[in-house]
């Protein structure tokens, strides 16, 4: 190991409020456990990978819960500056061997930093669609998109055309998801989500959905439904 390697494991272990060296660990179990969907909406957590998406999140004050740094990462000056004011808030700082990251990061090739987040219950909930009015508002509604690249894709591209809102049905992507993270990147702290149950599945529904509001596209999948009428 480099001199810089090894100065490098000496500062990160000063200020971790645990070492981990076992894979074992139950701590480590639990947030490798966050890759399964049904897992984060459980446990309402969530995994930022890499430091683009843990800066963001410390930018926009996600509340944290571990802050997990591989034992040989550099941290920069700033960033090492913000990660100490989250730990006299109460985060945990987990400085974990190489060997311990990679078993909970999905990526390839891991920077070495992570943060496990709460969901952002402020932006993102789970309704009826009668419990919101969305007049005024410019919408997206995704059904059935089971991709997590798309959904990231949809993401970035409503925040780039001032979306106000997107209205996920249930059997979506989820967009908490690593795999989604990639694409979408810090697009999901500020847009707008709900998620409801598949609104285009009666003709009740799309009723409901469609009150007092004003279509300028729809998919193609409109002129495929069984009454031949587009739900917009």
């Amino acid at each position: 190991m480099s001199l810089l390697g090894e100065e490098n494991i000496m500062k990160n272990h000063i200020f971790a409020s645990e070492i981990i060296t076992s894979r074992t660990n139950s701590t480590i179990v639990k947030i490798s456990k966050l890759s399964n969907k049904k897992y984060r909406q459980e446990q309402k957590l969530f995994i930022c990978d890499g430091v683009k998406l843990v800066k963001e999140a410390i930018d926009f004050s996600l509340d944290i819960q571990y802050i997990i740094i591989r034992e040989d990462f550099e941290l920069d000056g700033e960033l090492e500056k913000d990660i100490l004011a989250y730990q006299k808030n109460g985060t945990s700082i987990l400085v974990v061997a190489p060997y311990v990251y990679e078993k909970i990061s999905e990526e390839s090739a891991p920077q070495g930093i992570m943060a496990v987040c709460s969901f952002i219950s402020k932006k993102h909930k789970s309704l009826s669609v009668a419990e919101k009015s969305y007049n005024g508002e410019k919408i997206v509604m995704i059904e059935s998109v089971r991709d997590p690249g798309n959904i990231g894709t949809i993401l970035r591209n409503a925040c780039a055309f001032g979306i106000d809102r997107l209205v996920f049905s249930k059997d979506c992507a989820d967009f908490y998801s690593q795999k989604t993270e990639t694409s979408r990147h810090f697009v999901v702290f500020f847009v707008q989500t709900n998620i409801t149950a598949l609104f285009l599945a009666s003709k009740r529904q799309k009723q409901g959905i469609c009150a007092g509001l004003s279509a300028f596209c729809v998919h193609l999948c409109c002129f495929r439904t069984t009454d031949k009428q587009c739900p917009f």
